[in-house]
């Protein structure tokens, strides 16, 4: 029988959250199920909360394939309610940016 053969994933988002929820964000990804697959991951650090930045550089240091680009841009306000997530400029601002980043890795 033939070993089943592992596939590469990437995980990549821009991240802007606050510590206690980018928390349980990072924890839910250790958790997945990684049988046959090598996870890399690549996180925009778009964090205005020093705490969160320094949680994804320790995520980066204690977890494998991690790569953490920091956000060049910060001349947004993002509201953050129970009821959206949203920014005060174009939503197409950030998303080219960080697509870009991704395919240059």
């Amino acid at each position: 029988m033939k070993a089943k053969e592992r596939r590469r994933v990437l995980l990549g988002s821009p991240i802007r959250q606050k510590p206690e929820i980018l928390d349980h964000f990072l924890t839910s990804l250790l958790r997945l199920e990684q049988d046959h697959l090598d996870v890399c991951y690549f996180f925009i650090d778009d964090n205005n909360d020093e705490l969160s930045s320094a949680q994804l550089s320790r995520f980066m240091r204690e977890t494998n394939h991690v790569v953490i680009h920091s956000a060049q841009n910060d001349d947004y306000d993002y509201i953050r309610n129970e009821t959206t997530h949203s920014k005060n400029n174009s939503p197409a601002t950030k998303k080219p940016g960080c697509c870009y980043s991704i395919g240059s890795i």
